[in-house]
């Protein structure tokens, strides 16, 4: 079961979308080697944005209709790609 820290002031499905792709954008941005993660499956686009954006390939995994699970592993510098360098 998973339930929210913190209750948001609004109920807009656009808005937790949103806030949960920021926290990933966060966990990215301090560069670790690999990073896995919990994500509604409606953010599976913007999970591999995201990974294209900051460096990484990312391994999806469907758990049910509502959730996925996102593996990230940093790719090496030789292997970096011109999208990476124009998504930021």
């Amino acid at each position: 079961m998973h339930t929210l820290l913190m209750a948001f002031d609004t109920d807009e499905p656009e808005f937790a979308r949103g806030f949960e792709i920021g926290g990933l954008w966060a966990a990215l941005s301090l560069a670790p080697d690999s990073h896995s993660v919990l994500l509604h499956a409606t953010n599976e686009t913007m999970a591999r944005r995201c990974a294209v954006a900051k460096n990484y390939t990312v391994q999806i995994t469907p758990l049910d209709d509502c959730w996925i699970e996102a593996k990230f592993e940093i790719k090496e510098m030789a292997e970096k790609t011109p999208e990476a360098e124009l998504i930021v």
